[in-house]
């Protein structure tokens, strides 16, 4: 790719599919297209206006045009444009409503596919099947859509003998459970050395993005909002769903809210930061008395220049999180040997 990595740093894309399993496989030159999933709005359009003006690329097809190429279903919250240049690949910018880290948590179709590059590094979150033994769990029922995905992955060399099915393989996949990009069963590879700028997402943003990865098929008690997996899944499911606060400023993800959870464990911690943010502004300014912890969450809430905003707190508190979490395990077991 001829244009400039920052550029994807500002938009806050992601390299996704083929193109970053392309990379950590060490192949040279064996995918169809450049897949980017980058948020819709003011940073998909300076992007795409990037690659056009700058990089002399042209719209070949335009979201409806692509959809029907492919023979399915426009997904509401993605549309792909797919741009074009002489003597070189087709870049497939697909746009999503929400945070690009998020949507490829929510829509992918088996563990071979959760494999991104940012601007500076490149993730696999599941390298022991993925890179180590070229295998991959499928996290969704088989479909139409996931047709289409499989034969994407049939250009790079991944066959239907790679599928593991979790009922039927010898070896469970590590990495069932809470989970988040960046853990101790994820890789990340540096590809560009660190510069802080406020134009990029910090890393530790991409890195704390939290999910559950759930065995057998998965339900939700009623009345709470679920998020991915859209559909039950017999063998293994992602489940992800935003960390909804007003003390961040960017976008983080979470897992299940259990007891124990390390969205309940975040939640405590940023509605307390909140409440003494909002404590800050007049009550006359605010408009609402500040009771309890019935804090707003929404984006309906106009944030003050002076509002003092948490993210850089979510690195340490994921460490206290897991401190806290081994103690119980600890003491558990202390007092179940005791029981003995």
């Amino acid at each position: 790719m001829g244009y400039g990595k920052c550029e994807l740093g500002k938009a806050d894309a992601l390299i996704i599919r083929g193109s970053a399993l392309n990379f950590l496989e060490n192949q040279h030159g064996q995918f169809k297209q450049l897949d980017l999933l980058v948020e819709a709005g003011r940073k998909a359009d300076t992007l795409i206006n990037y690659l056009c003006v700058e990089e002399s690329y042209f719209t070949l097809l335009e979201p409806s045009q692509a959809l029907q190429l492919h023979g399915r279903a426009p997904a509401q919250s993605e549309r792909t444009i797919i741009l074009g240049r002489v003597s070189s690949k087709e870049i497939h910018v697909t746009t999503t409503t929400s945070f690009p880290v998020h949507a490829l948590l929510e829509t992918c179709s088996m563990t071979a596919e959760l494999n991104f590059a940012t601007w500076n590094k490149v993730y696999s979150l599941f390298p022991a099947a993925t890179l180590a033994r070229h295998k991959t769990y499928p996290l969704r029922e088989l479909d139409d859509d996931f047709g289409i995905r499989l034969a994407e992955f049939a250009h790079q060399g991944w066959t239907t003998r790679d599928m593991l099915w979790l009922k039927l393989a010898a070896q469970k996949p590590c990495g069932i459970g809470s989970r988040r990009v960046g853990d101790a069963y994820s890789v990340s590879i540096a590809v560009t050395p660190h510069i802080d700028s406020a134009d990029t997402t910090p890393d530790f943003v991409i890195e704390h993005a939290a999910f559950d990865v759930l065995v057998g098929e998965t339900t939700v008690a009623k009345g709470k909002r679920r998020s991915a997996p859209q559909t039950k899944c017999s063998e293994m499911s992602i489940y992800v769903r935003k960390l909804e606060s007003l003390a961040l400023r960017h976008h983080f993800t979470v897992g299940q809210s259990n007891s124990g959870s390390w969205s309940n464990f975040a939640n405590e911690r940023l509605q307390r930061w909140t409440k003494i943010e909002l404590l800050k502004i007049p009550r006359r300014t605010r408009g609402f008395d500040v009771h309890g912890f019935s804090i707003p969450t929404g984006s309906t809430f106009r944030r003050p220049k002076s509002w003092d905003y948490a993210d850089d707190q979510l690195p340490t508190w994921y460490k206290n999180f897991q401190e806290v979490r081994i103690e119980e395990e600890e003491y558990s077991c202390e007092k179940t040997h005791a029981l003995w």
